[in-house]
């Protein structure tokens, strides 16, 4: 420090100084040691994009049970669903024969099959409605919810069976639907009167709230359920012949 120092009393610069001592060069020269060594590339192995790695060779032993590998490639061959037997029932007392496919609801065997679009409609799918409403044994059945592979042997009833097929006359559910408007555009109706017929069959005396009840499961999308409960109520009177 004291020849530094009375070096700059000479005149020199620290970076002179600094220079003429060989230590700038001696930076320099490590410096480029550390960047050489950093920077030297290192070998790694080229890969071809499209090369296949070749196997490792192997042995089969005596006696030993050798698998094909298993390929990946190709389309499975398509399913076969069968065709059913013939289901047999009765529809409005007339006893049908129908060659359906597993999956075939009563509702599509009703109307694509038989054709009975009419007393039959079609609506959610999804057994929320009540519009595909039929009887089946006495009891209300939502048909787009019901197999027809559940019907051999069953007896199905719609509206177009409720008319005499003699005289023509309407039956009491259909007069009472008359009666009271209890339609507006209709394609809730059959569904609401075959769920009135179950209850009138079973109580011919319903209270109001028995009617609620009974219908509960159909929707009206035009909203006209108290007309539809006076013509339930109405067509109760009617049956007995008033």
């Amino acid at each position: 420090m004291a020849e530094g120092s009375k070096a700059n009393k000479k005149g020199i610069s620290r970076r002179d100084f600094i220079k003429g001592t060989g230590l700038a060069v001696g930076v320099v020269a490590i410096s480029s040691t550390v960047l050489g060594v950093a920077c030297k590339p290192t070998q790694t192995p080229v890969s071809t994009p499209n090369s296949t790695p070749t196997p490792p060779p192997t042995t089969t032993q005596p006696g030993a049970v050798t698998t094909p590998p298993v390929t990946t490639t190709g389309t499975p061959p398509a399913q076969v669903v069968p065709v059913a037997e013939n289901v047999h029932f009765t529809v409005d007392g007339n006893a049908v024969a129908v060659k359906i496919k597993d999956w075939w609801t009563l509702n599509y065997v009703l109307r694509e099959v038989l054709g009975m679009q009419g007393p039959v409609k079609y609506s959610c799918d999804e057994g929320i409605c009540g519009m595909c409403t039929v009887i089946m044994n006495g009891k209300p059945q939502l048909s787009c919810m019901t197999l027809a592979a559940e019907c051999e042997g069953v007896k199905i009833s719609t509206t177009a069976g409720l008319r005499d097929a003699k005289t023509g006359k309407l039956h009491p559910i259909q007069q009472g639907f008359i009666n009271e408007s209890g339609f507006m555009c209709g394609f809730c109706t059959t569904g609401q009167i075959m769920a009135a017929k179950v209850l009138l069959d079973n109580n011919p005396n319903p209270t109001l709230d028995d009617v609620k009840e009974a219908l509960s499961g159909n929707l009206c999308l035009c909203g006209g359920y108290e007309l539809i409960q006076k013509s339930v109520l109405n067509a109760a009177t009617l049956l007995k012949g008033g």
